[in-house]
């Protein structure tokens, strides 16, 4: 994990011995910075024996780097780029705080948020569900909810095809079905379609929904059932439990080295997210990538072997 950096900032202590001479340090370190100066924002921290993770620190606090004018920030974002290009690092990765606000390109990677992870790690989600609610994996009855994206369905569908033998996609569209045959042809996995809703929710233990705003019936649902939901918004019902997300925790032996400036910056969801990715050699993505077979069982070995959880 060394070909890029996670960009951290000054700590609001060091700020507050030096307060009434911070704005001169600052102007006279973008003033001098040159190349011998790189360095002194680039840092190391090693994790394990042959791991290690660079961070860039730069002479700002949070908030002072939020007030900031246009100006510094732009000096700011050159000074980082000549760190990362003299360094030959990849990417310099932001906290999800701060989406937005750092130039649209390559270089400052906005798309750790562990909604990659939450949608990848699907099996394994299914599976601790299933743990926890006593359900027969090989038995289980699983409905997904088609919404507006017609990758995600089948990428969802072929994924759960894999390991779930009956599966239903509730849909009214007509090029959704003719996919659904195509996956047959390609996998031979039995998939049904409905477009009776109430009878899909009831006989499932499983619904992932799709949908940005699906409202259920609660007379629907089949008692003790669970809502995966990859939609905005879904009313949520005493007969059933609603995931709208996860969290992650760290391998031990990574947590331990983790320092208190970096987690107060990035939840555990994002570092897994940005560790997993770049161990499984997924960087190069756009914003919220299509799940399929090949990339959840990647990250989902990673995840395993790791030891997350």
């Amino acid at each position: 994990m060394n070909n890029f950096a996670l960009l951290i900032f000054k700590r609001d202590s060091d700020v507050n011995r030096k307060k009434n001479i911070f704005k001169r340090i600052f102007e006279l370190i973008f003033k001098k910075f040159k190349k011998p100066d790189i360095p002194h924002w680039l840092e190391k921290l090693t994790i394990a024996d042959d791991i290690y993770i660079n961070t860039i620190r730069i002479p700002y606090t949070l908030d002072e780097f939020m007030t900031s004018s246009e100006n510094r920030r732009e000096k700011l974002f050159k000074c980082l780029k000549n760190i990362c290009n003299d360094n030959n690092l990849e990417s310099c990765i932001l906290p999800s705080k701060l989406y937005g606000i750092f130039p649209s390109d390559n270089m400052f990677v906005k798309m750790y948020t562990g909604q990659l992870l939450y949608r990848a790690l699907l099996p394994e989600i299914i599976k601790e569900i299933s743990k926890l609610k006593q359900f027969d994996i090989n038995a289980i009855e699983i409905a997904v909810i088609h919404g507006e994206d017609y990758e995600m369905a089948f990428g969802v569908i072929k994924l759960l095809s894999s390991f779930i033998k009956y599966i239903t996609i509730f849909t009214e569209d007509e090029y959704v079905k003719k996919g659904i045959d195509e996956i047959y042809y390609e996998t031979g996995s039995s998939i049904g379609i409905s477009s009776d809703l109430p009878n899909t929710v009831k006989r499932s233990d499983i619904i992932i929904n799709m949908r940005v705003s699906a409202e259920f019936n609660q007379e629907r649902f089949k008692k003790g059932g669970v809502i995966i939901n990859y939609g905005k918004t879904t009313q949520v019902f005493k007969k059933v439990c609603t995931i709208n997300g996860i969290k992650v925790s760290l391998p031990e032996f990574m947590e331990a080295k983790m320092r208190d400036d970096i987690l107060a910056l990035y939840n555990s969801c994002e570092l897994a997210e940005i560790f997993i990715c770049y161990e499984s050699g997924y960087t190069n993505f756009k914003e919220n990538p299509k799940i399929d077979l090949n990339l959840s069982q990647k990250l989902s070995s990673v995840f395993v072997k790791e030891g997350y959880k």
